[in-house]
Formats: structure tokens, sequence, C-alpha cells
């Protein structure tokens, strides 16, 4: 519902109500996640990661979880894979998240910057 009004109020112009809905956002993002509570710095990563995660717990309440866009466009499985040094035995684990990327080493190649 808060998210309903920040983009309502947005579409309106209507800056004060947008304001106050970010605002309630927030207070409700530190309910989710005591990190989050207060004015003090966070991280914007984690915060968006969080937002993500309640979006798309919602769209799957409401029945949307095969065309969940949050799913679709941030969902990721990665792999991590831990080689001991003495025997040389691994043990593989598949991490799911949300998260949003951005590939740094393409950029750097990118001759325009």
């Amino acid at each position: 519902m808060v998210l309903k009004e920040i983009f309502l109020s947005e579409r309106r112009g209507d800056l004060g109500a947008s304001d106050r809905a970010i605002k309630s956002l927030k207070t409700v993002m530190g309910n989710k996640d005591v990190a989050f509570k207060g004015s003090g710095m966070q991280d914007a990563t984690e915060f968006f990661g969080l937002l993500l995660s309640e979006v798309r717990d919602i769209l799957e309440k409401l029945g949307n979880k095969e065309q969940n866009l949050v799913n679709s466009t941030f969902a990721f499985e990665m792999e991590e894979v831990l080689v001991c040094n003495g025997c040389n035995e691994s043990s593989p684990k598949v991490k799911s998240d949300i998260s949003m990327w951005c590939d740094v080493d393409r950029l750097q190649e990118d001759d325009d910057w």
C-alpha cells in the first residue's frame, strides 16, 4: 500500500504526500530490519534488496508467482565451491537471492569512459 501511495502521489505531482509516503516506507522497512530504523546512514544495496524481497512476496501472495517481475528481473542463483587445500575435497553450495548487479569489468573495457 505504501509503494502504491508513493507512485500515485508522484503521478499527481503531490510532493507532500509523496514525502510522507516515502517516510512511511522507511518506517515499514525499519520494522522489517532494525538496520534501517532511525535516520543514520544505511546501505542502499541492502535496503533495495529488502524492498525487492517485500515486493516479490506481496506479488506472490497476490498469485503472480510465475510472472513475478521482481523474480524475472532481479533473481539469481550463485554457486559457491569451497575446496580444502589439504585433501582437495570440495563442497558446493547454491545460494538464491535477489539484487541488482552492475558488470564493472565490462564498464572498464568500454573506451568511451
